[in-house]
């Protein structure tokens, strides 16, 4: 994925600045995860997983952030064709990410997400809106109102604290059963930098978004890969971190391509993963 670009515009935005603290850091940090359409996944367990793996806040609270900034008009909280996603505006996306989207094109690459039934986040490739609501999606927040979806949880209050407490991050929750069998998967990744504090978040954020994989086992796959690829050992690279969260993603997106019950197997991730996170 392409670097994303960061104005300095950003801080004389009003609009912005309406937000909560906690809100306009979640909108900064969702910029360098949207791709050449100005989209990202939407459910907000994996907006966490995603985005913000470490935050010790839940996904109730990175819901609250995304309706705030949905109803400024920042974004476009939607739900199409069975996904949750996000996206940015396009004037915005073009205004200050470049060439990003028409080089895109020209290279016959379009996003993995469906168009926001919002024209003004829809590019015109997307087309005009379906006359038909059923084929448009739904809006899961619009601006100016309090638009509930049966799924999700928590109507944000009229008045959000803003207070020292608020922003304080929340204690730590109690270890998950399966931490010891992940903690142990990941200490035998040669040269993986373990943490307590911060895997113990990681793997409890890719517990919330991903609950059907079996984080410990697809540790030691991506281990057994990187084995077998010369990936190994870890010390020096870049972003260890960034590896685990990137091959539970593919897992996820692999595992709900299939039927049945049936994970997906090493060797299947380990090809997506290589192919889609530049590790060759």
């Amino acid at each position: 994925m392409p670097r994303r670009m960061l104005d300095t515009d950003i801080s004389l935005s009003e609009t912005v600045e309406s937000c909560s603290e906690w809100a306009q850091l979640l909108f900064v940090y969702m910029i360098a995860h949207q791709d050449e359409w100005g989209r990202l996944v939407g459910q907000p367990a994996k907006v966490k997983a995603k985005v913000k793996p470490l935050c010790r806040r839940g996904p109730v609270q990175f819901e609250k952030a995304i309706r705030q900034l949905a109803r400024a008009g920042l974004i476009c909280w939607y739900a199409a064709e069975g996904v949750t996603a996000i996206a940015y505006r396009p004037a915005s996306f073009n205004e200050y990410q470049g060439n990003t989207h028409q080089k895109a094109l020209s290279q016959g690459r379009r996003s993995k997400l469906p168009a926001p039934p919002l024209a003004s986040f829809r590019w015109p490739e997307d087309g005009p809106l379906p006359k038909a609501p059923e084929e448009c999606g739904t809006l899961l927040e619009s601006p100016g109102q309090e638009k509930l979806r049966e799924g999700y949880v928590t109507k944000p209050n009229s008045t959000e604290e803003e207070g020292a407490g608020a922003n304080a991050p929340p204690p730590p929750p109690p270890p998950r059963a399966a931490w010891p069998a992940e903690s142990a998967a990941l200490k035998a990744i040669p040269g993986y930098p373990f943490d307590e504090e911060r895997d113990r978040s990681l793997m409890d954020s890719l517990a919330q978004a991903y609950p059907q994989l079996d984080l410990a086992a697809e540790v030691r796959k991506m281990r057994a890969w990187c084995q077998a690829n010369g990936k190994l050992p870890m010390q020096g690279q870049a972003g260890p971190r960034r590896r685990v969260r990137n091959w539970m993603e593919k897992a996820d997106e692999i595992s709900s391509r299939r039927t049945g019950t049936g994970r997906a197997g090493g060797a299947n991730v380990g090809a997506a993963w290589r192919r889609t996170s530049g590790h060759r």
